[in-house]
């Protein structure tokens, strides 16, 4: 979360029966305006099998109110290479999927 620069954003995370459950409120004041999510697969080669021929990554969301534009960002690591892509979030839950081909 912004925290970290001073913001007042906040977010948290769940195991649910139909998957992982991630919200937060991200707001701009104190600066800042950002909540994320990151994980580490406890199987890395498995995860790497399962993307290998991927044509992109697919997770449903919901926008309560605020900002409509969002990123998904790919990343290698703390020091590592990273991809992102954007996309609208809308007003009901809905599936959005992203090529990788988009990711830049």
């Amino acid at each position: 979360n912004d925290t970290v620069m001073g913001g007042r954003s906040n977010s948290r995370v769940e195991q649910t029966d139909r998957g992982v459950m991630f919200e937060g409120n991200v707001t701009k004041n104190g600066g800042g305006g950002f909540c994320s999510l990151r994980f580490e697969p406890t199987r890395a080669g498995e995860l790497a099998r399962a993307l290998e021929g991927a044509q992109g990554v697919s997770f449903v969301v919901r926008r309560l109110k605020g900002c409509k534009v969002w990123k998904f960002q790919l990343s290698e690591g703390y020091d590592g290479k990273s991809w992102q892509a954007d996309f609208t979030a809308p007003e009901g839950p809905d599936k959005q999927s992203i090529a990788l081909s988009t990711f830049v």
